[in-house]
């Protein structure tokens, strides 16, 4: 039963392909088409996002502002324009008294200073590459 509803559906379907007959596009189909096409407007499919976030570039910030105030702090040299500024409301604080006894080595603050200039450079050289890659 299956074959016959096959046979009769293909018979069907070659009888309708016999009407229909073949239709050919008329030659200057292609002209046509990109007419048409060049009139309409080309969007932008890629938009500019940042590589880093803006909450990230201010958690940035905030870090390298705070580690310029733990060194002002810590550092024993004074550098003569922190005489002039009043930080003592930043002492005065419950963080203050908890970073009391930590000790930073100067291998890792020198690391950490390496990797933070190593990380500009580096988002400086990939933001121009997909400025360039992109043309924003």
């Amino acid at each position: 039963m299956k074959e016959s509803m096959d046979k009769h559906t293909e018979n069907l379907t070659k009888k309708i392909l016999q009407e229909a007959g073949h239709e050919a596009p008329s030659v200057d189909f292609t002209q046509l088409v990109m007419s048409k096409l060049e009139g309409v407007p080309i969007k932008s499919s890629i938009s500019y996002k940042p590589i880093i976030p803006k909450y990230m570039r201010v958690l940035l910030g905030l870090g390298f502002i705070a580690l310029i105030v733990y060194l002002t702090y810590t550092s024993g040299d004074s550098l003569g324009w922190t005489d002039k500024v009043d930080f003592s409301f930043l002492s005065q604080n419950v963080l203050s008294d908890l970073l009391a006894n930590v000790t930073v080595s100067k291998t890792f603050l020198y690391t950490f200073i390496m990797f933070g200039l190593m990380l500009f450079f580096q988002i400086t050289i990939i933001k121009r590459h997909h400025n360039k890659q992109f043309q924003v």
